[in-house]
């Protein structure tokens, strides 16, 4: 198509229109998708600024508000910014008094040193490790810092500056102050205690160990750190443990577990351990303490054992009461029968046989009467006639007289000390003890051959010692010891050989040693017992020493007399009507008056009616209504010159004592003969 053709030209010019409208229209529709792309990003930025604004506060907030001291500078020292804690710390009041300024310019050169130490590390892109500094306050007092410095990044080719944060950590230390010092308290305590503190993991092995050298554990425990219990202690001992942590799983905790060990010294010390368990099952741990308890198992031991010597000497004492008051009695009895075979003894010929059968009753009476005396020498209320004796030598005299009892088969053993102090006592009493236990030792042996050595010796006793049937005192004491080789005894048997009427013979009457026991106690002394089955026993009887100067003179022995007339007036009372009758019909046979009365209070009436007429009073010692002692008291306030003698079934030594100071004339030990009646009536009142 050539140019001069209009048509074309019109058209094509068209088409270049249309083509340029629909570019119009394009670029109108971008323009308006661009103006809403710029408001959109408007919206955008807005909700970013915003954002950030809050951000901003936030963190200024934070900074604000935080504890810990924030600061941050560039590297010329120069403080970009800070929190309100930091500029505190500089003793600013805000952080617009420290942004621009440096530290020297801030605080004295002195804190200046200490804020900018360590500033290096940062600006040269290190981090500088927490460390401890102690910073000045304005009041004077001085807190503990935590400070940390990091690099602070910067823009464009700048050095970074220095991001430093100061924790206060002076209550802090503080606290680990006042830890370090209770712990360091602990410790002194737990190595001042006896107790041994332990703790253990579940296989018993020992984490942690606190024990004193002079803890009895030491030598077992001292290097048992990190080792296990089985491996330190006997299979016993370590047991104990393990149950106690057992036990401890399922209670939480358990006290008083006991176990023992070998002291090394041949006895034994034992402990208690309270066991605490903590932690989970899977990693736990007991806190064991271990308690050494042997003092309080020894003292627990030694009051039983004193309980069972107070409750053995209750049974004795007991048993001495019914003793006594047999004995007592059946003289009374005794002196009934002695008196009027007496009597009929001097009624009789000689040579018929009444006479011979009232010989036999007197003869049996005074068998009786030596039994009486046994039980009162088991209640120490014997015959007592004070005296010196050589203990040796009245061992030897005692075997001499008397060997007869001993077995053929036991050979005797004499181990006798000579010049040894001498022990005052009465003589025969001691020769009965002697006997005793020489009859017992025989009778041990039996049918078998055997020994029976007899010891004395002197001993000096230190301390005390609780013995049967005195405790003895410290001081120098006589030991006679009777030992044979015998069968033994059990240690039931052991506990009853001093009771009266047990026996473990056939035909014994059990009252030997329990004589022997009372013999002993008159004398203050005390007796042990040394016996096992199979091993023979062992008797040492303790005896207090005594210079012979204290010794008593050996009273010399009535001569026997007949019956002679007396004369004068008696005033008889005896509450047992069987005593009074034959001790009235003896005094009538010697020629006396007799007023009776039953009891003292009768006795007391009779002697108001006529004081000047009597001569002399014979009162029983026990009477109802009115004792003997009593009514004595009343007679002797109404005429002190009379004459009075006691009487009882008791021994003399006993009322004796308990009566000097009466100044009763006499005392007739019942039961009592004519002969014995007349001898005292004519010494009392001084009759030739």
């Amino acid at each position: 198509m050539s140019d001069a053709d209009p048509n074309a030209r019109i058209a094509a010019l068209a088409r270049e229109n249309r083509i340029l409208r629909r570019r119009l229209e394009r670029a109108s529709d971008n323009r308006a998708q661009l103006e809403l792309i710029k408001d959109k990003d408007r919206e955008l930025l807005k909700t970013i600024y915003l954002e950030m604004v809050e951000q901003r506060a936030l963190i200024d907030r934070v900074l604000t508000l935080s504890p810990v001291a924030i600061g941050w500078k560039d590297a010329t020292g120069t403080y970009l910014g800070c929190n309100l804690a930091y500029a505190s710390l500089l003793g600013a009041s805000s952080p617009d008094e420290v942004v621009g300024r440096r530290d020297d310019t801030l605080v004295p050169p002195a804190l200046a040193a200490i804020l900018t130490r360590g500033d290096e590390l940062p600006l040269a892109g290190l981090v500088c490790e927490a460390v401890e500094v102690l910073i000045p306050t304005p009041t004077g007092s001085i807190r503990t810092w935590l400070c940390s410095k990091v690099p602070l990044p910067s823009d464009g080719d700048s050095s970074p500056g220095v991001l430093a944060q100061y924790h206060d950590i002076t209550a802090q230390k503080a606290a680990e102050a006042e830890l370090l010092e209770a712990h360091e308290q602990l410790e002194a305590t737990l190595s001042t205690l006896p107790d041994v503190l332990l703790e253990l993991e579940g296989v018993g092995r020992i984490l942690k160990l606190h024990i004193g050298e002079d803890s009895a554990l030491w030598p077992t425990l001292k290097r048992g750190r990190g080792r296990e219990l089985a491996g330190l202690l006997p299979p016993e001992a370590a047991a104990s443990f393990f149950t106690a942590m057992r036990r401890a799983d399922a209670q939480g905790s358990v006290q008083g577990r006991v176990f023992s060990l070998p002291d090394g010294k041949g006895g034994t010390q034992w402990f208690e351990l309270s066991a605490t368990s903590k932690g989970r099952r899977e990693d736990r741990r007991y806190v064991v303490l271990v308690r050494d308890i042997s003092s309080r198992v020894r003292a627990e031991e030694e009051s039983r054992r004193m309980e069972s010597e107070l409750l053995h000497r209750q049974k004795l004492e007991s048993l001495g009461v019914l003793a006594g008051g047999i004995a007592h009695d059946f003289n009374n009895i005794l002196t009934t029968i002695l008196g009027n075979a007496n009597l009929a003894l001097e009624e009789t010929a000689p040579d018929t046989s009444v006479h011979t059968c009232l010989q036999g009753i007197e003869l049996g009476s005074k068998r009786a009467a030596e039994l009486c005396d046994q039980l009162l020498a088991y209640t120490g209320k014997g015959h007592f006639s004070v005296r010196s004796i050589d203990l040796s030598e009245l061992v030897r005299e005692t075997l001499t007289l008397f060997n007869l009892g001993i077995s053929k088969k036991a050979q005797i053993a004499l181990d006798l000390e000579h010049d040894l102090p001498t022990v005052i006592g009465d003589r025969s009493q001691l020769q009965q003890v002697i006997l005793n236990l020489v009859v017992n030792a025989s009778d041990a042996l039996g049918e078998s051959p055997g020994t029976i050595a007899l010891r004395t010796r002197m001993t000096h006793l230190a301390q005390g010692r609780a013995l049967s049937p005195t405790p003895l005192h410290r001081g120098d004491y006589l030991v006679l010891q009777v030992q044979d080789t015998g069968s033994g005894m059990s240690p039931e048997t052991l506990d009853r050989i001093f009771d009266p009427f047990f026996t473990t013979k056939f035909t014994g009457r059990g009252l030997g040693l329990a004589a022997t026991l009372g013999i002993v106690g008159r004398h203050l002394g005390g007796i042990e017992v040394a016996s096992s089955p199979g091993q023979g026993t062992t008797f040492s009887v303790y005896l207090p020493a005594a210079d012979t100067q204290h010794a008593s003179p050996r009273p010399p022995e009535s001569a026997a007399v007949g019956v002679h007339p007396l004369s004068g007036k008696v005033l008889l009372a005896d509450d047992e009507d069987m005593v009074r009758r034959v001790t009235e019909r003896m005094l009538r046979r010697m020629g006396l008056e007799v007023i009776t009365a039953s009891d003292g209070g009768e006795a007391v009436e009779r002697f108001r009616q006529d004081p000047d007429g009597f001569s002399v009073v014979l009162l029983d010692l026990t009477m109802p209504r009115l004792g003997g002692v009593e009514a004595l008291e009343i007679i002797q306030s109404l005429r002190p010159d009379i004459p009075s003698i006691l009487s009882s079934g008791f021994s003399t030594a006993y009322t004796s004592e308990r009566f000097h100071s009466l100044g009763i004339s006499g005392f007739l030990h019942k039961p009592y003969t004519l002969e014995q009646v007349q001898t005292l009536l004519r010494r009392v009142l001084t009759l030739p």
